[in-house]
């Protein structure tokens, strides 16, 4: 029991502390994705090890009992004595982890149903005002004076959507620049990873899930970034972010033009000054690693300390 409760301790610390130690990732000095994986593997490190902590405390011999357990509560309820601590503390923490599940599914399936509503309306406008260039994913342009691009995540490639103002205010290499920064949002699968964290900020609203989201948003544009550059050279890419105005987006898009602009500038302006690769893999790696093994070992050193003071307090 006490190792549960030691679990289950470290994943509520992990949850409210991981945000202070992971913003400690400079993402201007390291690969995005590695910062974005250390990230994800916070939440999923916080979330098994809640998990394995419920299950813990509602088994005996190694056996899952959940019905049993709420027998046992019964029991002693019915015989004027109250439940034991871990079994009352389990079947808690078993109602609250169904809840979250099942909570965190409708609003996912909630939002996907949304955005993929919102794709097909702004398809099929587009379909009548918009000339597209066909490919995949598909490409739109709209006559706007407005430079303006963005990504819609739709089935199977998705869609983007750019505004001739884009090709009047950018070189050619600047626009395929803005371009190639949609597809790799497109490619990457990022409209679902930041719709799933979403989801799952709103369902649990854990310190850890909210800004992991926020974190995800700001990665994913370094990392589309990383792509442009790569194809087109940091400049296009750099110049095309600075020309782009912001705009009211459909729901679910993602677009060259975000919050994080200071951010993305000043990164693609000091790509000299980043780590080396292999020392940046290693960093990157060692910091995803500790994410996801954190709670696990913060429930220990809780467990030790119990355990310590339980040996003082007999003694």
């Amino acid at each position: 029991m006490f190792v549960a409760f030691a679990l289950l301790a470290g994943a509520v610390l992990m949850g409210w502390c991981a945000p202070a130690l992971l913003r400690r990732l400079n993402p201007a000095y390291r690969d995005p994705r590695a910062v974005l994986a250390a990230w994800l593997l916070a939440v999923l490190g916080v979330v098994l090890t809640a998990t394995l902590g419920v299950v813990l405390l509602l088994t005996r011999g190694h056996g899952v009992f959940l019905i049993a357990t709420a027998e046992e509560c019964w029991n002693a309820l019915s015989r004027g004595s109250l439940p034991s601590a871990g079994q009352l503390t389990g079947l808690a923490g078993a109602a609250l982890t169904l809840v979250a599940a099942f909570r965190f599914g409708l609003i996912v399936l909630s939002d996907l149903r949304d955005r993929a509503d919102t794709s097909e309306q702004c398809l099929s406008a587009l379909r009548d005002a918009a000339r597209c260039d066909g490919g995949s994913p598909m490409t739109f342009w709209v006559d706007d004076d407005e430079p303006m691009a963005f990504s819609l995540a739709r089935r199977p490639t998705g869609i983007v959507v750019a505004t001739t103002g884009l090709a009047r205010a950018l070189s050619a290499r600047q626009t395929a620049a803005a371009l190639e920064h949609e597809y790799a949002h497109l490619r990457g699968r990022h409209h679902l990873l930041v719709l799933v964290l979403d989801s799952l900020a709103r369902a649990l609203p854990v310190p850890l899930f909210r800004h992991a989201h926020v974190a995800a948003r700001e990665l994913v544009e370094l990392a589309a970034d990383d792509v442009a550059a790569r194809a087109h050279g940091e400049e296009a890419i750099r110049s095309a972010i600075a020309a782009l105005a912001r705009h009211d987006l459909p729901y679910g898009a993602l677009t060259l033009a975000d919050d994080s602009v200071g951010l993305r500038l000043a990164r693609l302006e000091n790509t000299r000054q980043r780590v080396r690769p292999p020392v940046r893999a290693l960093s990157s790696g060692l910091a995803a690693l500790t994410a996801v093994i954190l709670p696990v070992v913060a429930g220990a050193g809780i467990l030790a300390v119990a355990a310590t003071t339980c040996q003082f307090a007999i003694a």
